[in-house]
């Protein structure tokens, strides 16, 4: 099920037999709840419109946050070749590890596979992944509090950008 709401933005309901439902594409926190309130709405009409409103009656009973994406558009194009020499540097030395790099903990490239860095970063309760593009481009997933996307952009992605920009 589709849902249309600001700035011509869509959220898709995916709906499971199990009576789960997945939301994808929700701006923020706060809609979600209206999100998930919009599509028991309409589930409601119709079951109604079929006529089996006897044998269900749907509700919100549990609703989390599983996974927040955040997207992050840099200026200048990142040199990512010398990241990942740098990430497989510190990995393979026993030395100490600089304070940027100590939460990441695995990193792989290959142009040929796949056009991104990616990074598996370990924070204090959870493990995200990174995805960090030639143009600038980078990618977080995996978290599901908007105040660790935030640490772990301003503590780890924005000084590894600042650090290694492309020539």
């Amino acid at each position: 099920m589709r849902i249309r709401h600001d700035h011509n933005r869509t959220t898709a309901a995916l709906i499971f037999q199990s009576s789960k439902v997945v939301l994808t594409g929700v701006p923020n926190v706060k809609m979600a709840r209206k999100m998930a309130s919009i599509v028991v709405k309409r589930m409601n009409a119709s079951t109604r419109a079929a006529n089996i409103t006897a044998l269900c009656e749907l509700r919100i009973t549990n609703l989390k946050v599983t996974n927040i994406v955040g997207s992050y558009r840099n200026m200048n194009p990142v040199a990512i070749e010398l990241i990942y020499r740098k990430i497989r540097q510190q990995s393979q030395e026993k030395q100490q590890r600089e304070k940027l790099f100590e939460k990441i903990v695995k990193a792989s490239y290959d142009p040929t596979i796949f056009p991104a860095l990616r990074l598996k970063i370990k924070d204090e309760l959870r493990e995200a992944s990174c995805l960090i593009y030639i143009s600038g481009r980078v990618i977080l997933t995996g978290l599901v509090y908007i105040e660790q996307i935030k640490y772990l952009f301003d503590n780890i992605i924005l000084p590894l950008l600042l650090k290694f920009p492309r020539l």
